[in-house]
């Protein structure tokens, strides 16, 4: 069995036998060092509080310990002190107890702050300003499109971004083609009920079985429009062909998760906000907040951004007007209004 492992994979195999033999003479048991006596189901689960609380071992570490003592037991013929000896299964002891130090070793999530519609106002005045230094109008233009879609149509980053600035697959990432605009459109302040824009999402988290959606983006008519900066980024980018991918830095490739929160944590910085407590994903989050702002309920942002399979379903069911209603009381919602809801998304730095 040994003979097909990789000599780290021993290696650390063994480091899990000497682990545990290590435990049985600290607590005055009997080690041998040939031969080793199948623990019973408390044994085991007093071996992981050992190594968890006496040697400081994390639940990583401590499962790679197991795999070893466990492949140990293996080659002594015996089966795995980590499984119920008549039926396979995983013990439950050992299993409640593991997910215990899964939890209590954990590191604390890092905080992650949304950028909500009244911010978004403020980084796309930056953009029209100064922007990001050495930025060409273009790709400015680019980011204000990239950012308004992800806040309004509450995408995740992957789903509107390359993987790489250079690879691109035209069968799950999103391309010009995958964007259909209609209605009243030309210039700020000139939405009306027609004004929107289709936007073909290929793959998608939720998306297992590669159904595809089709996400509804209504226009609002404020600065932040991402039906008008979508407007605005194809005519100025209209000589690219159908197929390539939707967003792309002129002299800088595709856009990427990286690239993007790199312009979003500069605009946030230069309008005085810690870039430090946002990220890529702030944009989806900042959509969820500004609609919970609005007045609107947990299930219907839950539906809205297609937070599960069951979710994306009810999207594909959800009626025009209904979309509308979502987009223009996001557009509406003030700094205010976000923390009343005390959502947090308007922090500034000190």
């Amino acid at each position: 069995m040994r003979s097909g492992l990789a000599e780290s994979t021993r290696r650390g195999y063994q480091r899990g036998l000497g682990a545990y033999r290590h435990f049985l003479r600290a607590t005055g048991q009997e080690a041998y060092e040939n031969w080793v006596v199948r623990p019973s189901e408390m044994q085991m689960a007093n071996f992981i509080g050992y190594l968890w609380k006496v040697e400081g071992k994390s639940a990583a570490t401590i499962k790679g310990i197991l795999a070893g003592l466990q492949s140990a037991f293996w080659d002594q013929g015996q089966s795995s002190p980590m499984q119920d000896p008549s039926t396979g299964r995983p013990l439950d002891l050992l299993a409640r107890v593991m997910r215990g130090v899964k939890k209590a070793t954990a590191k604390p999530k890092s905080i992650r702050l949304p950028v909500t519609v009244p911010m978004m106002r403020q980084l796309v005045a930056w953009l029209q300003g100064d922007g990001p230094t050495g930025w060409m109008r273009e790709n400015k233009v680019m980011l204000a499109s990239a950012w308004t879609l992800g806040l309004y149509a509450l995408l995740r980053v992957g789903e509107f971004t390359a993987p790489t600035q250079s690879t691109h697959d035209p069968s799950t990432d999103l391309t010009r083609a995958d964007i259909i605009l209609s209605g009243k459109l030309a210039a700020e302040g000139q939405a009306d009920a027609t004004t929107r824009m289709h936007v073909h999402i290929k793959a998608s988290k939720v998306d297992v079985f590669r159904q595809a959606v089709t996400i509804v983006c209504h226009g609002t008519g404020t600065p932040d429009d991402p039906v008008l900066w979508m407007q605005r980024y194809l005519q100025e980018t209209s000589g690219a062909g159908i197929a390539e991918p939707l967003f792309v830095l002129k002299g800088r490739g595709y856009l990427t998760r990286q690239l993007l929160t790199q312009a979003l944590k500069a605009g946030l910085q230069a309008c005085g906000w810690d870039p430090k407590l946002h990220s890529s994903h702030s944009l989806r989050a900042g959509g969820a907040v500004s609609l919970s702002s609005a007045g609107f309920g947990r299930e219907v942002i839950a539906v809205y951004g297609r937070w599960s399979s069951d979710s994306l379903e009810l999207y594909l069911k959800l009626q025009q007007h209904s979309l509308r209603a979502a987009a223009i009381g996001m557009a509406r919602v003030t700094e205010e209004m976000v923390e009343r809801q005390g959502h947090g998304g308007i922090r500034r730095r000190d």
